[in-house]
């Protein structure tokens, strides 16, 4: 839906922008320039993390750049209404530093998986295990996209994996208390915007339609001749402005929409 394109573009470019960056602004705690800032360890600062934040380094598919992540997370928590983040502790690329980001999409998450852990007596609700104080303790993924069984042949092997709450980070707006799943932001308008679809297709048919002459020949003799006679009915074309004189006994009716 275009409006809904547009409206997460906008979510992005205002929340995010360019991206979230990082100013270090460390102090000097002894001798004469105590108390003012360290230029020289924060410059040293920023620039690792502006090294971490590469593609190569920061996310574990080395696909996106740290502040590609953070429009992705915004994009995806309002469009699904959740999206999930498990930190890797171990470097990639050319960073040293032993952590790198891997975004899961919350379709990974097995929403039908619900019941008690045997063994801890935590409860799992849509695929998060809780405690008794409903604090996370472990997401359960699943180890393929549930989209990709049709065309991997793998079907047979489809397999949850238990992440400690401890590596993810779950982004999503909470609405109502113990809540453990996101809620897309759009969901309460998608009948209205389907509607609004249709209803915009149907009103671009009858203008089109409107700006034709179209209409219908009434002639008396019920028998055709001539070369424009398809399956027993005479065929006629109209283009708009066209003027045609009609046989003698004919009778155009004219097929006038009044919308929109």
């Amino acid at each position: 839906n275009d409006y809904v394109s547009n409206a997460l573009r906008a979510i992005q470019n205002n929340v995010i922008g360019q991206g979230v960056r990082v100013q270090s602004q460390v102090s000097r705690v002894r001798g004469r320039g105590a108390g003012k800032l360290d230029s020289v360890l924060n410059q040293s600062i920023e620039t690792a993390w502006n090294r971490w934040g590469r593609a190569d380094s920061c996310h574990t598919a080395g696909k996106l750049c740290f502040s590609e992540i953070e429009r992705l997370l915004v994009r995806s928590t309002a469009e699904s209404g959740e999206v999930f983040v498990r930190m890797i502790r171990r470097p990639f690329g050319r960073s040293p530093i032993p952590l790198s980001l891997e975004v899961i999409e919350a379709d990974y998450l097995d929403e039908n998986f619900n019941g008690s852990d045997i063994i801890t007596g935590n409860t799992i609700r849509m695929g998060v295990e809780v405690d008794e104080w409903q604090r996370p303790v472990a997401y359960h993924f699943w180890k393929l996209h549930p989209g990709d069984l049709a065309t991997s042949g793998r079907a047979a092997t489809q397999a949850r994996i238990r992440v400690p709450a401890a590596e993810v980070i779950h982004l999503f707006r909470t609405d109502r208390p113990d809540q453990t799943r996101g809620v897309p932001w759009f969901a309460s308008a998608l009948i209205r915007l389907r509607h609004m679809t249709g209803f915009e297709e149907a009103e671009v048919i009858a203008a089109r339609a409107s700006a034709c002459q179209m209409g219908f020949l009434e002639t008396p003799d019920p028998q055709f001749e001539g070369e424009e006679i398809v399956n027993g009915e005479r065929v006629s074309s109209f283009e708009p402005g066209q003027i045609r004189t009609l046989a003698p006994g004919e009778r155009f009716v004219p097929f006038a929409p009044t919308r929109p």
